[in-house]
């Protein structure tokens, strides 16, 4: 639902407190799907994962892959693709639903490739690590917040650049028990 300059990211699917990722599953793997742009592995790293690695106490490996090497790629804990409407029915075009995490242990994460990306908080686009960053905490099984300043509040504005906060980083640590 497209208000106020602000575009959703789906309502994470299926999400419950049943669906966690097993304390054995420490370290977790994570890939992009082959094909994507190399400008925007960097910022979905460092933005998006990092910060969920030390929040969550959980340690998240880039697999690199080849252009055209899905084995890599399907093998991962965490799968990170951009889809369009005409390839993904979760998605709707430019606006409004801009991504989508599923929950544990599926990991997949999804961006809209008919949004306008930025790697930072730019004015008429949104920003990919402000988005991987809420995504990565939905795959993490994080409730929605309804605190706008927060990461995982389910809507972002053009031009807008989130880092976690103080609820952000206690979540995962109550969920998971650390």
């Amino acid at each position: 639902m497209k208000a106020a300059g602000k575009y959703n990211v789906a309502h994470s699917l299926n999400h419950a407190a049943a669906h966690i990722w097993p304390a054995s599953r420490r370290s977790l793997t994570w890939a992009v799907a082959p094909g994507t742009r190399k400008d925007a592995i960097d910022p979905l790293a460092k933005q998006s994962i990092e910060p969920w690695s030390v929040a969550s106490g959980r340690n998240f490996t880039f697999k690199c892959n080849s252009e055209k090497n899905y084995n890599i790629y399907n093998a991962s804990d965490i799968k990170i693709s951009s889809r369009t409407k005409a390839t993904d029915p979760a998605l709707d075009g430019k606006g409004n639903v801009i991504a989508y995490g599923t929950p544990p242990t599926e990991g997949i994460m999804v961006l809209d490739g008919d949004e306008t990306w930025a790697p930072g908080p730019l004015a008429g686009a949104t920003d990919i690590g402000s988005v991987g960053l809420h995504e990565m905490g939905n795959i993490l099984a994080l409730e929605h917040s309804s605190d706008e300043k927060t990461v995982m509040f389910p809507s972002i504005g053009l031009g807008v650049r989130k880092g976690l906060g103080e609820s952000d980083i206690a979540a995962p640590k109550n969920l998971y028990g650390f």
